[in-house]
């Protein structure tokens, strides 16, 4: 059976459409230069803004800085509609912006006194707004022919009031989306992993969910040695309004021997909008050795509202790769002050019997208002991971703290014009995207015992809070949200070999008591 693919609620195939995520008509518009068409099967981006006269939210963006709204974009269609007594000012302001530039051909103006839309702009334009104030703006139509939000063009920390360089994000954001299309269709040649289908979660604070999944019998699955998880947070109605307001962790837990403890994979919702990720977790394939039903748990606060999930796992294969085949639990996180580091306690590899190593994990810092620093959320916390006294790697964060650290990655997939503070940099995580999983190697060619030590750091030295004369009531104290995994990789069919016909030393990792 062909499979579905989800990103942009592709299942959806809704024609005529006029509202968020339906899929819209072809259609004609008499615009400056003539006409310009859209038609269904197009691939292309389009953006949609108004201006509506004595309106501030809509006055104010026009208003604004226009290079920053094609300064960093591919040439894309963006149509400006305006009306009023003022409409060919308006419209004429932009386009001396562009005369006698490559832009010139993809802006097209419509004075709507003396233009007559297609019903079904007219009707988003008109609609839209009512619902959503934040729609006022206009709309867009992205790579699958989807109508899109713009979302909250006035980004937090930035501007008070809205601006191109926003709308900029958005259509960055749609470019982001469109690769993402690409690969979601190479994954129709991999195994895929049915994890939640249209599945609605709601339960406030405390909403979470356990499930069963059907994984590929064992001899299959010991021959992938990839994984990648994709995700959909859907909002109810496909309507930004209806998503929850804030920015909380979602996490992904493995369940085994009546436990869900094992950190798959973590996400940041957004303020008030849909999100979408592709992860890779390959590492940890070390707990899927063998085939059959595995259980998992999903944590997401969704305060008043509910989320509308899609998730899916990728399993494939690279000949020139090993396999994850074992995992032992390292390091968790904590409190972070003078207490943390004494807290993580070296480990001891004894008769390392695997072909590689890493020190894998899944970490984000979280904390504000509280210190002067303002930790964990927003400083520059380093990791730092040694073997046998010598440094194997360091984890830094430099746009934790920064006014736009987050703000700059709509191209990289952080969800773009969130209602919320969504540009400040945080470390290691940013509103509305996936946290990374993080991966050190250990070179150890002569297969001797292996000493691991951990600590975190905060300007080259053990972090000693100190309070802000001025905190804030509504933070907290620094916190490192962390679990790290020794992952061991091989060869499988080298392992099954190693273990069912040869004796050797057996592998221990030990914690030890003394640093």
């Amino acid at each position: 059976m062909r499979k579905k693919y989800l990103l942009g609620l592709m299942l959806l195939s809704f024609f005529n459409g006029v509202k968020p995520f339906e899929k819209i008509e072809s259609f004609e518009l008499q615009v400056d230069q003539g006409v310009f068409s859209y038609t269904q099967d197009s691939d292309e981006i389009i953006a949609f803004l108004e201006l509506t006269e004595g309106d501030a939210y809509t006055e104010n963006l026009w208003s604004s800085n226009f290079q920053e709204l094609i300064d960093e974009i591919p040439k894309t269609n963006i149509v400006f509609i305006a009306s009023g007594e003022s409409a060919d000012q308006r419209l004429n302001e932009i386009k001396e912006n562009v005369i006698g530039t490559d832009w010139e051909k993809y802006l097209h103006f419509i004075n709507k006194n003396n233009t007559v839309l297609p019903d079904n702009i007219e009707l988003i334009l008109s609609e839209w707004e009512k619902e959503w104030s934040a729609d006022k703006a206009g709309f867009l139509i992205d790579s699958n022919g989807h109508l899109r939000q713009f979302g909250l063009l006035r980004p937090p920390g930035k501007s008070p009031t809205p601006i191109f360089d926003a709308v900029e994000k958005e259509i960055q954001y749609l470019y982001w989306e469109k690769e993402l299309t690409k690969k979601m269709k190479l994954n129709d040649k991999k195994e895929e992993v049915v994890m939640l289908d249209g599945f609605e979660l709601s339960g406030g604070w405390g909403a979470n969910a356990e499930f069963e999944v059907e994984f590929p019998k064992t001899q299959k699955l010991l021959s992938f040695n990839e994984m990648e998880i994709y995700f959909e947070m859907n909002c109810p109605d496909n309507n930004d309004k209806n998503c929850y307001e804030w920015d909380m962790i979602a996490n992904l837990h493995l369940c085994e021997e009546n436990k869900c403890d094992i950190l798959m994979s973590r996400w940041i919702t957004t303020y008030h909008r849909r999100g979408v990720w592709l992860t890779d977790i390959t590492p940890f394939l070390a707990f899927f050795k063998e085939g059959g039903v595995k259980k998992f748990k999903i944590n997401v606060p969704t305060g008043n509202s509910s989320y509308i999930m899609n998730m899916r796992i990728y399993l494939s294969k690279n000949d020139s790769k090993l396999r994850p085949m074992n995992a032992h639990r390292m390091w968790t996180g904590g409190s972070f002050n003078l207490e943390y580091n004494p807290s993580k306690k070296p480990y001891l590899l004894e008769n390392p019997q695997f072909e590689k190593y890493t020190i894998n994990g899944i970490m984000s810092g979280h904390g504000w208002g509280r210190d002067v620093a303002n930790c964990a959320e927003f400083c520059n916390h380093t990791h730092h991971f040694s073997i046998n006294g010598e440094i194997l790697g360091e984890l830094k964060d430099p746009k934790a703290g920064t006014g736009e650290g987050c703000y700059q990655l709509a191209n990289e997939g952080v969800v773009p014009n969130q209602f919320g503070t969504w540009p400040y940099g945080r470390a290691y995580w940013c509103p509305g995207w996936d946290v990374l999983p993080f991966s050190i190697e250990i070179k150890n060619p002569n297969r001797g015992n292996m000493l691991m030590t951990y600590e975190a750091l905060y300007e080259g030295k053990p972090y000693d809070p100190q309070e802000n004369p001025n905190s804030n009531e509504s933070g907290f104290n620094a916190d490192i949200n962390m679990q790290s995994w020794l992952v061991s990789w091989e060869n499988p069919y080298r392992y099954m070999l190693r273990k069912n016909f040869f004796s050797q030393k057996e592998e221990r990792l030990k914690i030890l008591e003394g640093k």
